[in-house]
């Protein structure tokens, strides 16, 4: 997606951007770069010094530059906006044992019973 191993919950986007040959590759990442530049009031002057710093430090790492505006964008465009299809999602990684798998009912019992003990616990001030 940017250039940086990461893990993310495959679907159709995310099959057809690894697909996609070099050149659609860095079409979708100017696009991404463009939408990022308007999302973060970026002027072009910045984004063009940002380019520029890249290529002086090592323009192999250029199209990283560019495309590490995919991420933001993508994971914005389906978990803030809702299109799943149209984006992509990290997957995320466990670092724990997980020691038993309660069921979800278990699960949002337990939060519940923590909350009204928590809510018991302020009433009491």
């Amino acid at each position: 997606v940017d250039g940086m191993p990461q893990r993310m919950i495959d679907n159709e986007y995310l099959a057809a951007l690894e697909r996609a040959a070099p050149l659609r590759r860095l079409w979708i990442a100017l696009r991404s770069a463009l939408a990022w530049k308007a999302h973060t009031g970026m002027t072009g002057a910045h984004a063009f010094k940002v380019l520029m710093q890249a290529l002086r430090q090592d323009p192999a790492s250029v199209a990283q530059v560019v495309m590490a505006a995919n991420a933001p964008v993508l994971l914005q465009r389906s978990m803030v906006d809702g299109k799943p299809a149209e984006g992509v999602m990290s997957a995320g990684q466990v670092a724990v044992l997980i020691g038993q798998l309660q069921s979800c009912r278990e699960v949002v019992d337990a939060i519940v019973a923590d909350a009204r003990s928590a809510r018991a616990r302020l009433n009491t001030y």
